[in-house]
């Protein structure tokens, strides 16, 4: 007995059209609504908050970022100036190192952000799913990093809503 694969087309879940969409990505702006839509590994296609922040340049291909809403504030760490209760993590293709170093230049010095009219970004390739693991690999490597007095710290993960920003970078 043979089983077969059967292929689906992926639909946004606000219009119901076809997402064209390539191997690898996560997160898209429906052509046709301009809804956001997340593929979550457990639920399919789902739709999700997509902001765009305000650039005087021209249109130019942004980078999307996750912006992860803190249930509670990071440890304090390295001397931050604030307790940050929000982070963004790449979400473009990238190595895992690049992609770590801009997540802790963006805690020490995070944008403002200011939604603004949808303009071309890269691919999304790093699953909302994934985002506990990179935040605890961030905490390690500021933990690890040379100045950090941290002997010990314990952190209760609690993430309470993911937005995907376009940052003109």
């Amino acid at each position: 007995m043979t089983s077969s694969v059967q292929l689906r087309p992926l639909l946004c879940p606000q219009c119901q059209a076809v997402l064209r969409v390539k191997p690898m990505e996560t997160a898209w702006q429906c052509r046709a609504c301009g809804s956001g839509v997340v593929l979550s590994r457990t639920k399919g296609p789902q739709i999700t908050r997509l902001h765009f922040q305000q650039t005087t340049r021209a249109p130019i291909l942004g980078k999307p970022y996750w912006l992860l809403e803190l249930g509670e504030p990071l440890p304090d760490f390295v001397g931050l100036q604030q307790t940050p209760t929000q982070l963004l993590i790449p979400a473009y293709e990238t190595d895992a190192g690049a992609r770590l170093m801009r997540a802790q230049q963006l805690l020490f010095q995070p944008p403002h952000l200011f939604a603004a009219e949808p303009f071309p970004f890269q691919p999304a390739v790093i699953n909302p799913d994934d985002l506990p693991a990179w935040l605890d690999l961030l905490l390690r490597k500021l933990k690890a990093s040379p100045g950090a007095d941290v002997k010990h710290f314990t952190f209760h993960l609690q993430l309470r809503d993911t937005n995907l920003w376009i940052l003109p970078d």
